[in-house]
């Protein structure tokens, strides 16, 4: 790395640390539906000496004793995303030189590590985006490797490990990614699959008692990924975030631009200008899978999570696209200053860091759909036995465990809840249900604790439900009031979950 690409990317890494700081500092409260799970499995290692839903990834582990450092956990977890964000521009220029030039390489890192689809991993999953990093640098070593420079193999494999112990995404992101490596260029083809499937089934034998990693359980998810009819993957993508338009722009231009670059790969190996076997047809191979695997449009992009968060993987090959497009097209032709011609990455990775950024967070910041000063304030009122189980809808029901308030649980109760008593924090009860005549009119059980959250038995919030006609039903029956029971691949995390 020449001294000029060093200086820039730490000089990146500090804005990037700087603005993520700043933006998630604007809150005292935790950011997202899952920021108090993080909180709160923090707060229970150190208090209990274990997380209270049992996990194995370094990356959490990493924030957990990173929280010493400080007494707020909220506030040290906000500090250690803003390192991971600043973290990125490395491994995401390690990986993207093996594909362009050195200066190339340092926008296109700046581009992903700016990315608002990236901003949905570190902000919302935490972990996800921490494993994104492992992922970077074992392509990165797989590509060295590729050059014949065999003393890769122990980083690749270290990596390869933390892809796996880190995600369940990554690591069957790495898993596929290996696989195809060896299949199309290691020089013994058979053994290579052998090994290969001997190992994915020792891993699947014994991932069963280790806790979030890759399990047999969670193979069931394929089941909901697929859709028999084909869509747009950004079009149904952007659908979750009509209010935040940054999304569908970015989610836009990635798509377009990866497939223009991967039509344009085809037609450099149709003609053999590029030969699959060469350095670069293999890494754009790898890219391109890496593009269908994350935009496919036989993917339930409305239902299934698993189609969500693949979807987000569109960053790595879309700003590698991106940046070459913008090398082809050649914008800089027409500026005859030399200097000028230099500034321009110079000027856009300035716009990205401290225009683009900023305004994708503090967007994304804005429409946050959790309202925790007001659930504060509803936790504040709740008075219930001390065995009690509470179902409300998720991120109330973290921040509620953090707080130290008792248990809560954002699906339907189960059978191993029969023995507790069960209340139900409902949200969004009309006045009509409190005026005379209504169903909670002169119900003792029930409380009205602010404008949209209401506490009862949950017996008595499945009366109510019957008294409904479909369409009340189906208004009510949204995120915010749990109507579904747990799927199986989670249930069969409960012998890792300790109380």
């Amino acid at each position: 790395m020449s001294v000029g690409s060093r200086s820039r990317l730490f000089l990146c890494a500090i804005v990037l640390f700087c603005v993520h700081l700043a933006v998630l500092s604007q809150s005292t409260f935790a950011y997202g539906m899952d920021g108090y799970y993080y909180a709160a499995q923090v707060k229970s290692f150190w208090e209990k000496g274990r997380f209270f839903s049992k996990d194995i990834s370094p990356i959490l582990y990493a924030m957990t004793y990173f929280s010493r450092l400080g007494t707020d956990i909220v506030f040290m977890n906000k500090l250690f995303t803003s390192l991971l964000a600043a973290l990125m521009v490395y491994p995401a220029w390690l990986f993207a030189r093996n594909l362009m030039p050195q200066r190339n390489a340092v926008f296109a890192a700046v581009l992903l590590s700016t990315s608002v689809l990236g901003a949905l991993f570190k902000l919302t999953f935490i972990k996800n985006y921490g494993a994104l990093i492992f992922l970077l640098l074992f392509l990165n070593s797989l590509f060295r490797l590729q050059d014949g420079k065999n003393r890769q193999i122990f980083p690749a494999t270290l990596w390869f490990i933390l892809c796996l112990l880190s995600h369940k995404l990554t690591a069957g992101v790495a898993v596929l990614v290996l696989a195809l490596h060896l299949m199309l260029y290691s020089r013994h083809r058979l053994i290579s699959a052998l090994v290969l499937s001997i190992g994915s089934a020792l891993f699947l034998l014994f991932s069963q008692y280790f806790a979030n990693v890759l399990q047999r359980a969670d193979f069931v998810l394929l089941t909901e990924l697929f859709s028999p009819t084909p869509v747009l993957p950004p079009m149904a993508f952007a659908r979750s975030f009509i209010s935040l338009r940054w999304i569908a722009f970015e989610s836009w231009i990635y798509f377009l631009c990866s497939l223009a670059g991967i039509l344009s790969l085809a037609r450099l190996l149709v003609l053999r200008r590029i030969r699959p076997g060469g350095r670069l047809g293999r890494r754009y191979i790898i890219l391109a899978f890496l593009f269908l695997l994350a935009a496919n449009p036989f993917y339930n992009y409305s239902t299934a999570e698993l189609g969500f968060r693949l979807y987000l993987l569109l960053l790595i090959p879309g700003t590698v696209f991106v940046t070459l497009m913008l090398k082809w097209l050649r914008p800089v032709r027409f500026v005859h200053s030399v200097a000028f011609r230099r500034a321009i990455p110079v000027l856009l990775s300035g716009w990205l860091l401290l225009g683009y950024l900023p305004l994708s967070l503090a967007s994304m910041q804005h429409s946050e759909q959790i309202d925790y000063r007001t659930i504060e304030q509803v936790i504040d009122q709740i008075n219930l036995p001390q065995d009690h189980l509470l179902i409300v809808h998720q991120g109330f029901d973290y921040y509620y465990c953090y707080r130290g308030r008792g248990d809560a649980f954002h699906f339907l109760p189960e059978k191993k809840h029969a023995d507790r008593p069960v209340y139900r924090m409902a949200y969004g009860i009309t006045d009509r249900h409190w005026d005379d005549g209504g169903f909670f009119s002169g119900n003792t059980q029930v409380q009205r604790l602010s404008v949209q959250y209401t506490l009862m038995p949950e017996q008595t919030w499945n009366r109510f439900l019957s008294t409904l006609s479909v369409r009340e039903k189906k208004a009510l029956l949204t995120w915010r009031n749990p109507h579904h029971s747990r799927a199986p691949y989670m249930k069969a995390r409960d012998k890792h979950v300790r109380g």
